[in-house]
């Protein structure tokens, strides 16, 4: 079966011409975590699933012979720590060609050009650091 578990879900709560609250009230959950979980959103709790098969009048075989996600936590973390590897190396390279840039000439100081450019270069390294960080809470989360 190709369909996604939040699919199975709502298609035989259809079916059943129940509402999301109805099951939800069986199942002892919200309204809006049946939502999620027939969005894709999120994936009901191993716990509920013979619940829910017993909500739906279905097979826990065909409930779970859905697509149910499963991440492989070694697969996530090592294709995070390659990003973070890639990023800060991207990093480091534009603050040395920065430093090379602006203290490869002794008159820089006194060249408005050049720094200028220095300046938009650290901003830069600013939002780079504020990326960087944004991208490791979210692959944290």
């Amino acid at each position: 079966m190709n369909e996604k578990v939040g699919e199975v879900i709502k298609r035989r709560r259809i079916e059943l011409g129940m509402t999301q609250k109805e099951l939800a009230s069986s199942l002892y959950v919200t309204d809006k975590a049946v939502s999620k979980w027939e969005r894709g959103i999120c994936y009901p709790d191993v716990e509920l699933l013979q619940s829910i098969a017993d909500a739906l009048k279905i097979s826990i075989e065909e409930l779970t012979a859905a697509r149910y996600p499963i991440f492989d936590s070694r697969k996530k973390t090592k294709m995070m720590f390659r990003k973070a590897v890639m990023l800060l190396v991207l990093y480091v390279a534009i603050v040395v060609l920065g430093y090379i840039f602006f203290f490869s000439d002794p008159r820089v100081l006194f060249n408005v050009k050049r720094s200028i450019i220095y300046l938009a270069i650290i901003a830069f390294n600013v939002l780079f650091i504020i990326l960087f960080r944004i991208l490791i809470k979210r692959g944290i989360e």
